[in-house]
């Protein structure tokens, strides 16, 4: 098999050797950016947000006892009231301090569970899940660069890929504006850069063009969980043409050091 199982730090440890479709957006965004990431000056910022989605993750995709090893759910009592400490108190940050696993709060902890319940409770969801395993990795070289990915999922036998996302609202994760270009979650966050990313490197490894799933599930009242696959071949086409300019962008840069912000220019602005 070729596919690899490692855990999740050994993998991002490998960030510095390999190009990750992370990596890839943040020289989209900001060539400038991506340098300073590259070299630690810009740190990655762990927001609230990514912290619950990996949580969602874990449960969701890898189970119950994987959850319960890698997260601590509370916090500490206050004896004088009978009631947790908050989250920004002082005895709170002491005791997260003291413990081995990462911390979930009562109320984080709850909207994990009831957002991994959505996904579990979704028919077609749980129809995909049935067969692969989660949080499988690839490398292989692509475009003169040695990349890696780490899939949430995977389904080597059927060829299947699916990536679990959480959202605000499943009405906005894809949908067609008044001018009829799709809008969205999918092109906000470059979701479908990523997708064609992941596809590339599972061709390049397989010789095998794999069928990719979304699964997306909400972070608020309703927990509506939806499926997505995507099926518009020429959509795809199109943003691995765009990835393979950008990694010749960025050899560029690399060979000139020159890394631009993109708003070097004066920028017109016209109704």
């Amino acid at each position: 098999m070729k596919f690899i199982r490692e855990p999740a730090t050994d993998y991002h440890a490998q960030r510095e050797n390999y190009l990750t479709s992370h990596s890839l957006l943040d020289f989209k965004r900001c060539p400038q950016f991506y340098r300073r990431k590259t070299l630690g000056v810009a740190p990655d910022l762990d927001s609230q947000a990514y912290k619950i989605g990996r949580a969602c993750h874990v449960l969701a995709l890898e189970g119950r006892e994987r959850f319960e090893n890698e997260y601590t759910v509370g916090g500490p009592i206050n004896p004088k009231t009978g009631e947790p400490y908050g989250s920004r108190t002082k005895a709170f940050a002491e005791w997260v301090a003291k413990q081995d696993r990462e911390v979930l709060s009562d109320d984080e902890a709850l909207l994990v569970e009831q957002m991994a319940g959505s996904v579990a409770s979704h028919k077609k969801a749980c129809e995909l899940l049935q067969h692969g395993e989660p949080e499988l990795v690839l490398r292989a070289e692509y475009c003169g660069l040695p990349c890696q990915v780490r899939m949430d999922w995977c389904d080597g036998d059927q060829h299947r890929i699916a990536d679990l996302k959480t959202t605000e609202n499943l009405d906005y994760f894809f949908y067609r504006n008044q001018s009829g270009h799709v809008a969205g979650d999918i092109i906000k966050y470059g979701y479908d850069y990523q997708a064609a990313f992941y596809s590339a490197i599972y061709f390049r490894v397989f010789h095998e063009k794999p069928e990719w799933y979304w699964i997306a599930t909400e972070k608020r009242e309703p927990f509506r969980t939806g499926m997505f696959a995507w099926t518009d071949t020429t959509w795809a086409v199109h943003c691995v043409a765009e990835i393979m300019h950008l990694i010749q962008q960025m050899r560029e840069c690399a060979e000139e050091d020159y890394w631009p912000t993109g708003y070097e220019e004066v920028q017109p602005v016209r109704r």
